[in-house]
């Protein structure tokens, strides 16, 4: 059969459609339907109002239930929870997700951020055909800076626990013979204070080089910092429900565009490959709290898993143009 020949005029209607969100071609009596961009529907979303009444998951269901349980937070099995086992602080194990029985391992590690993109990356790298062993201690720096009882813990003594496992995650990590590993961090560790801030990024390459000491092949990434928002956005969307823009935030006034910036020169110090994710979450310098009908946060920067697995294409397309 000879390939269909598509006009130009319909190519036109083709790249229209497109930019409205899903285009469906029909041949016979098959549909195929290509979503639209990430970028594009955050783009689309910076204009709604209205709380949608198919909001996924709805606002009753972050009333009903704790937000963690909605978050890809939730991933974490309790096996490989500092705070549920505290003997992962001496002896981390990971979690494994992705394409479990694959000979190549990407590590993921980092503070509750992770979790923002655990749900993404285990369809992700199953499609792509890498396991995914993720070592995270919600609260602990992900930098190998020391962290001390005046630091971000619900209970203070967990900061011993915090520098034990910095202490210990290298030797897990190398156990494992990784392909790759991956660094998150939530923006909460930045400061604007340029010592504080060059102490982190000391602290990022501390902990790459540790990770891949004497496997010098061993590929490094930075995934990108996701934004903060002003305020619990749930309980904002709740009270704004017909003006939810309210809940958004701008880059520039949050100071997001410095969170940026840190990335860009953690990558630089620690010879790593930066993955940007900021304009999976904002665009035209507004980051809105829902995406369409799906819900983004349920918090202030903690992700839902629907919002984290709606970045599954994208982020497979985004890792297979990185070689994997």
């Amino acid at each position: 059969m000879k390939p269909m020949k598509i006009s130009k005029s319909l190519r036109s209607l083709i790249a229209a459609v497109v930019g409205c969100g899903v285009l469906t071609l029909a041949a016979g009596a098959n549909a195929v339907a290509a979503p639209a961009s990430l970028e594009s529907r955050i783009l689309a979303s910076i204009n709604l109002q209205k709380v949608p009444a198919n909001l996924t998951p709805s606002l009753a269901d972050i009333h009903t239930q704790t937000p963690f349980a909605l978050s890809g937070g939730r991933y974490v099995q309790r096996i490989c929870d500092p705070y549920d086992h505290p003997e992962q602080a001496a002896n981390p194990q990971p979690c494994i997700y992705g394409n479990k029985t694959a000979t190549k391992t990407v590590v993921l590690w980092g503070d509750s951020n992770a979790g923002n993109w655990m749900p993404a990356l285990d369809g992700a790298f199953a499609a792509l055909g890498y396991k995914l062993a993720v070592f995270t201690f919600p609260g602990c720096p992900t930098a190998f800076v020391t962290a001390t009882k005046t630091g971000p813990f619900a209970d203070p003594s967990n900061y011993v626990s915090c520098n034990t496992f910095h202490a210990n995650l290298p030797a897990a990590v190398k156990k494992l013979n990784p392909y790759a590993i991956m660094g998150v961090s939530g923006a909460a560790f930045v400061t604007k204070t340029t010592a504080i801030q060059n102490q982190w990024i000391a602290g990022m390459t501390a902990a790459f080089n540790a990770m891949t000491a004497g496997q010098p092949a061993v590929r490094r990434f930075i995934i990108g910092t996701s934004p903060i928002l002003p305020t619990d956005v749930p309980k904002c969307l709740a009270l704004h429900s017909s003006a939810i823009q309210v809940c958004s935030s701008n880059t520039v006034a949050s100071g997001y565009t410095q969170k940026l910036a840190r990335d860009v020169a953690e990558a630089a110090a620690a010879k790593a490959t930066l993955i940007p994710t900021s304009t999976w979450f904002c665009q035209n310098k507004i980051c809105p709290p829902v995406m369409g009908s799906t819900l983004i946060y349920v918090d202030v920067d903690h992700t839902t898993i629907e919002y984290s697995k709606a970045t599954i294409p994208t982020w497979t397309a985004v890792l297979r143009a990185k070689g994997f």
